[in-house]
């Protein structure tokens, strides 16, 4: 013990002559231990913890691949999603999103929140209902629908104190009413918590640009669908699409599925 005692003196005593080597040594462990915390943080949530989803299994992330940049994940165009949901019968449900910042105002306090774009079945797809209200249904997504928006459980805590009247309450939205028909169940979030608000996208999604490519997708398989079943089929789709829509699909955009590792993970 009497040793150890006089090492760390000695130690204590040559860092405290050459301050310089002694900040490096500090903040260059002090790096190491953020990186390994920070690693340790992304293994529990996306492999530790289970997905508070029902048969979770049966969610995949759906991207397009370009053949000619060999481009694996590429964004998805809501005009191929759409032939997808409609021509594919390996999936239950197919949603696509998208990310936006909006401005939220609720009694004259602004507010600038993450708000997720979603497909009418995008809950559906999830496979979990809202603990008050509803979740979006097909008319929410008219060009001409009232709009409508459902909060996170966190967000409805902070911002409305949980209200428990906040169904039929009006929020504004980028200075557009918004009316709230839902609030999700706590522990529900994806693709993460960073997100306060799921608003229906409106309007006519096949007659958006095949070319714009700027959406996220996501599907579930029916049960007993194997992934490489679903890829078989989607393979033909995309073939179909490439001789209907020589344009914007041939030889360079081709749908690809891969199994969704951190979907609902709070």
């Amino acid at each position: 013990m009497a040793n150890i005692i006089q090492d760390l003196r000695y130690g204590i005593r040559m860092l405290l002559k050459r301050p310089w080597f002694t900040c490096t040594v500090v903040l260059t462990l002090a790096l190491g231990i953020g990186a390994n915390t920070a690693l340790f943080s992304i293994i529990n949530v996306l492999l530790l913890r289970p997905l508070p989803l029902p048969q979770p299994q049966q969610i995949v992330q759906v991207w397009e691949v370009s053949r000619q940049s060999g481009n694996l994940k590429f964004p998805v165009a809501l005009p191929n999603m759409v032939d997808w949901r409609a021509q594919s019968s390996s999936f239950a449900h197919i949603a696509a999103y998208s990310s936006i910042g909006l401005n939220l105002t609720v009694e004259d306090q602004p507010e600038y929140i993450s708000v997720l774009s979603v497909t009418t079945d995008y809950f559906k797809v999830m496979g979990v209902t809202p603990a008050m209200g509803r979740d979006l249904r097909e008319e929410d997504g008219l060009p001409n629908a009232p709009r409508t928006a459902v909060l996170s459980h966190g967000f409805w805590q902070r911002r409305f104190a949980a209200d428990p009247q906040i169904i039929g309450r009006t929020i504004r939205l980028n200075s557009e009413n918004s009316t709230v028909i839902g609030v999700m169940p706590k522990g529900f979030a994806f693709p993460n918590s960073d997100f306060a608000v799921w608003a229906p996208m409106r309007g006519n999604l096949a007659a958006a640009g095949r070319g714009v490519h700027a959406y996220e997708a996501i599907a579930r398989l029916k049960p007993g669908v194997a992934l490489q079943q679903a890829q078989a089929e989607m393979d033909a789709i995309a073939s179909r699409l490439e001789e209907e829509c020589p344009g914007t699909n041939k030889g360079c955009r081709h749908p690809a599925r891969f199994a969704s590792k951190g979907v609902g993970r709070s």
